[in-house]
């Protein structure tokens, strides 16, 4: 009974000077705390209805019904073919875990409370309130296997969000989960998400972006309908993009890589504007951005170059893989690519066009 009256007197006292959180606003969640809380609830559970995951979905969920159903239906985002699969992997979480994982043996997993701050959440800032995280790849691992990045008590950035499961953790299978390592601002190249990248010179670029500008995670992670609640429950493409962006090898087309093209113009990428040869590997031989380019960074070359080693290997006189630059546009690429052997000399027996 005294718990009931606390936690009531508590949420009144929190709802009414915190109106610009969505679940504290009576506004919008008519039902106030009971939407979620009840008198007795669940044993050791926050005086919850039921269990976490099924909670949310009572609101934001395919059935939910009256006062207080939610306008997203996260639960139907959540069916689709690439997700945070919260629904398999929610049971495992714990809410003393620290993150990124401490431990090789942790099973990793996703739950809502990973991402969503319940009490605290907002329209513009959905992970509000919730820890951050940022690697220190130079640092390595500290005591007994910890981390030695900067622990945040709250997220700045979304990439510190991102960063706590996606990054240097001892689950993370040796560095080929760490995405951090393709973002790490002393690469040569990235995607500008933590900072402006240092490129000075992206013709492509679509209006109202320049070679100054920062991008976030969820510019290219997130739900494949525009129309549909946002963030990265779902998508109907993997890894969980807000568009098309075709891996494999095929005909080019708008749709094919409509995600590249949010931000790169079409015309400007097919002109050859950015590189001489771009119409001739992606529309003529029909070669995917993928046997070129990391989208999230390279460590070794600029312009986001890493070759995908399933396409690409040494050139026929033992040179490369290796990418040089030369002048705007004019790069030379020592490899040999789908049967096409560019050489220090040659291409497939004519001389390099520059």
């Amino acid at each position: 009974m005294v718990a009931a009256l606390l936690l009531a007197a508590s949420c009144i006292a929190y709802a009414a000077s915190n109106r610009d959180y969505s679940h504290m606003n009576k506004l919008v969640n008519t039902e106030g705390c009971k939407a979620c809380h009840a008198g007795r609830g669940m044993s050791g559970g926050g005086m919850l209805k039921s269990g976490r995951e099924k909670l949310c979905y009572g609101c934001h969920g395919i059935n939910s019904t009256g006062r207080g159903r939610a306008a997203s239906d996260i639960e139907s985002v959540m069916q689709k073919s690439s997700r945070h699969p919260v629904e398999d992997t929610a049971y495992l979480h714990k809410r003393s875990e620290v993150l990124p994982a401490q431990s090789p043996m942790a099973q990793r997993h996703v739950a809502c409370s990973d991402c969503h701050l319940s009490h605290v959440t907002s329209p513009g800032k959905a992970w509000n309130g919730l820890p951050g995280y940022r690697p220190s790849p130079s640092l390595g691992l500290g005591k007994a296997g910890r981390p030695a990045g900067t622990y945040m008590k709250e997220a700045r950035f979304e990439y510190e969000l991102c960063y706590r499961c996606h990054s240097d953790g001892a689950d993370s299978g040796g560095g080929s989960g760490d995405v951090s390592l393709e973002m790490e601002p002393s690469n040569m190249s990235y995607h500008p998400v933590e900072i402006a990248g240092r490129n000075s010179r992206v013709p492509s670029l679509v209006q109202g972006l320049n070679e100054t500008s920062v991008i976030k995670c969820g510019s290219c992670h997130g739900n494949s309908d525009p129309s549909g609640p946002a963030g990265p429950h779902g998508s109907d493409y993997a890894p969980l993009l807000i568009a098309e962006y075709r891996t494999a090898d095929g005909p080019e087309s708008a749709i094919s890589y409509t995600l590249c093209y949010i931000c790169h113009d079409r015309n400007s990428i097919l002109g050859d504007e950015s590189f001489r040869s771009h119409r001739n590997h992606v529309a003529l031989q029909n070669l995917s951005c993928k046997n070129c380019h990391n989208a999230h960074g390279s460590s070794s070359n600029r312009h986001l170059i890493e070759f995908d080693s399933m396409g690409v290997s040494n050139a026929s006189d033992g040179a490369g893989p290796l990418y040089l630059l030369g002048a705007p546009g004019t790069p030379k690429c020592f490899l040999n690519c789908h049967g096409a052997d560019h050489n220090s000399s040659d291409i497939n027996g004519n001389p390099w066009p520059w």
